[in-house]
């Protein structure tokens, strides 16, 4: 069984393509955590988890969601990760994690995409992402093949301050950074309400006539990115939006 969490669309990718090879079941956890779906899943296969790297680590709430949840069947689980350049030490909090629910730890990797962070970047172009990506094919098709065989990944280097970026910055991230409060929304918003149904966990709402923020933000940009009128920003600064290529459009440009 493959579970990601995917904002943008890179987990996601991965998740489809690697399953390209496997035939697996495929389960979002966005929809988990929107739903608030039961926590248990039941593979004969090994699980393979698939989230993007949020200040060194896991997406918080992803984390918690591996802490709680009940995986029935296979004993294996292997971690993938999307990020930019760094991961800290997310690898070895993942570890614990496994070893806490005494499940086997099969390895963590990690696979550079394109950056959604655009709250301090600006967004690359399409073609730009389509050459990251393409970029990552022949590690995907690598992984895919060591998950099928059920053989460990090999794990990464350990990196410079590791262990402050992914402990003291990533705690510092999460408790007092992480906010939607810097949220805005412009007269170009149509009330579509994407940002609404896509928000895994519920933070955006539409009140008197008016798109409004909560305080469960897990800072995944999905209101940004996916906006179809650039009408959210941070901070009142807009450095444009990145969605994910699709499979299709990857191969397209082969």
């Amino acid at each position: 069984m493959i579970l990601y969490f995917s904002a943008t669309g890179n987990n996601k990718f991965i998740a489809n393509y690697i399953n390209d090879f496997l035939s697996n079941e495929v389960v979002s956890l966005n929809d988990v955590l929107k739903e608030n779906k039961p926590l248990i899943f039941s593979s004969v296969r090994p699980f393979v988890v698939i989230a993007p790297i949020h200040a060194w680590r896991y997406p918080r709430n992803i984390e918690d969601l591996i802490k709680k949840a009940k995986f029935i069947g296979s004993n294996k689980i292997y971690f993938i990760a999307s990020m930019g350049l760094n991961c800290g030490n997310a690898n070895i909090y993942l570890k614990k994690i496994t070893i806490s629910k005494n499940m086997q730890y099969m390895g963590f990797a990690k696979i550079i995409m394109p950056s959604n962070y655009v709250i301090a970047e600006k967004a690359i172009n399409k073609q730009e992402a389509i050459d990251i990506i393409k970029d990552s094919l022949n590690r995907l098709d690598e992984l895919a093949n060591i998950i099928k065989n059920e053989q460990k990944f090999i794990e990464p280097k350990k990196e410079l301050y590791g262990n402050l970026l992914s402990g003291f910055i990533n705690y510092g991230f999460n408790n007092f950074f992480a906010s939607s409060k810097h949220f805005k929304v412009s007269d170009n918003c149509i009330k579509c309400q994407k940002c609404i149904k896509l928000c895994p966990t519920n933070n955006i709402n539409l009140k008197n006539n008016k798109i409004t923020f909560s305080n469960n933000c897990m800072f995944c940009l999905a209101c940004i990115n996916n906006c179809p009128t650039k009408a959210i920003t941070y901070k009142n600064k807009h450095n444009g939006t990145y969605t994910c290529p699709s499979i299709e459009q990857i191969k397209k440009s082969k």
